[in-house]
């Protein structure tokens, strides 16, 4: 939780996702809802961005916090 409030994300044009308030330093993964990683970094700053080649239902983990996106 960042000030106890999930982190957010969205999902942009072009194919990316971008998550916000992330911990520097913390990993940030992108998930199917079967489990498989599609992409992962590491969060910088503030706002992260990570590109995904997929849609449908994904699960975004920033640290301990996972959030449920559709792309």
């Amino acid at each position: 939780y960042v000030g106890g409030y999930t982190i957010p994300a969205t999902v942009n044009n072009g194919g990316t996702i971008t998550v916000y308030g992330a911990e520097a330093g913390s990993e940030i993964s992108v998930y199917t809802v079967n489990g498989a990683m599609v992409s992962s970094t590491v969060a910088a700053d503030e706002e992260t961005v990570l590109p995904v080649s997929v849609n449908g239902v994904l699960l975004v983990k920033a640290g301990e916090e996972v959030i449920k996106v559709v792309k």
